[in-house]
């Protein structure tokens, strides 16, 4: 019987051993250097939500589905909050932008894709605070905002072990601690993993190790088009406990944005939706600093005196810089390469949300041998130059 190898233990990779566990006998091991959970998947700011085309509508539908099923029956200590999003402009530029985009989604009031509808509205100037309870913002600079209810976060880490504990009891093996420094290709396939321990054996490689996927991948000879745009976080506790649920914000012009935590705390980040893959470069995430830049601080300072000026008083009680994947067309890269037993997940951004579907995929293609309905629109033979072993 065929084994299966994942590296990497964070939410992507207990999600395809999850998914592996239930279509398989077989041996499954996540190798994971650390902690499950405790490096990409730990920074995340795991919103989850139902944007996109028809397609990626599907896909997160299908985790949102399996989420809603982990957390009416959780097997670790799992919170969900539903905050809403809200997207703010403050420039007469950006407000005409989020307006076109809403006439571009729907004339209804409610976004359409696949067929269902999601509520979501523009809303002028200060008009969201006559919609919406949003006491704290600051409506003086707003030219325009745009709402989506149906949002909200969870605890990342938690969410994983939400599949790792169906997983084990699956009889899926966590090897933590282990780093593979290896691995092993013969006449055109995988035989062979060797880490600090040794060498193992192995029918199948899933590569489930984030920004540590391109540096894995060379050693089977592929040369993933994924590149890298560093993710900064401010952790802020305000000087009062908020009595309001705080929406997910994101200011629309420069890219940053604002997430409560379950404990009150308040997180600062930067991710510019304009940003394209020509714009990044790869980065070796081992030697990516923890230390925010002071353009960064500086930017988000500014942004919190235009939009939450209640937390400029506040301490900055921890500060990271997460690495975040981006590929050529913003579609996660899931399934089969060239390579006979490597497989690979990586993703744009969306890693929490997108991971359900990614178990699915992957454990379709390789137990059973499908590449599924989503096989053109995620597959790396999308890219010029690439191929995989997908025969069909």
């Amino acid at each position: 019987m065929a084994s299966y190898a994942i590296i990497g233990g964070g939410i992507v990779g207990a999600s395809v051993a999850y998914h592996l566990s239930c279509r398989t006998d077989a041996d499954v091991t996540i190798y994971e250097r650390q902690s499950p959970a405790s490096e990409t998947t730990y920074r995340s700011m795991a919103i989850l939500g139902r944007t996109g085309n028809e397609t990626m509508t599907e896909m997160k539908r299908y985790g949102l589905s399996l989420y809603n099923d982990f957390f009416s029956d959780p097997k670790a200590n799992s919170r969900f909050d539903l905050t809403g999003s809200l997207a703010v402009a403050t420039t007469s530029e950006g407000d005409a932008e989020l307006e076109d985009s809403l006439k571009k989604e729907s004339k209804t009031g409610l976004y359409t894709a696949g067929g269902k509808h999601e509520p979501v509205e523009y809303l002028p100037g200060d008009e969201i605070t006559r919609t919406a309870i949003v006491p704290y913002l600051r409506t003086d600079d707003v030219e325009g905002t745009r709402y989506r209810p149906n949002k909200g976060f969870t605890r990342p880490q938690e969410v994983a072990y939400e599949f790792l504990e169906r997983a084990t009891e699956n009889g899926v093996t966590v090897e933590n601690n282990t780093a593979v420094e290896d691995v092993i290709v013969e006449d055109g396939a995988v035989t062979a993993l060797e880490t600090e321990r040794g060498t193992e054996d192995v029918d199948h490689v899933v590569c489930t190790a984030g920004p540590w996927n391109v540096s894995l991948a060379e050693k089977v000879g592929l040369t993933l088009p994924v590149r890298h745009e560093p993710a900064p976080i401010l952790q802020l506790e305000p000087d009062r406990s908020l009595p309001f649920t705080f929406p997910y914000t994101h200011h629309h012009e420069s890219g940053i944005y604002f997430r409560g935590s379950h404990e009150g705390d308040i997180y600062v980040g930067k991710h510019d939706k304009s940003t394209t893959y020509e714009d990044v470069e790869q980065l070796d995430p081992d030697t990516v600093r923890d230390s925010v830049s002071i353009e960064f601080r500086d930017l988000a300072t500014d942004v919190i005196e235009t939009l939450y000026p209640f937390l400029l008083n506040a301490d900055i009680t921890e500060e990271w810089v997460g690495v975040g994947s981006r590929t050529p067309d913003r579609w996660p890269i899931l399934g089969w390469t060239d390579v006979e037993g490597f497989s690979i997940a990586a993703f744009h951004s969306q890693g929490i949300q997108l991971a359900p579907i990614a178990g699915h995929i992957i454990s379709r293609q390789i137990v059973d041998g499908e590449p599924t309905e989503y096989y053109e629109d995620v597959s790396i033979s999308r890219f010029d130059g690439y191929s995989d072993t997908y025969s069909g």
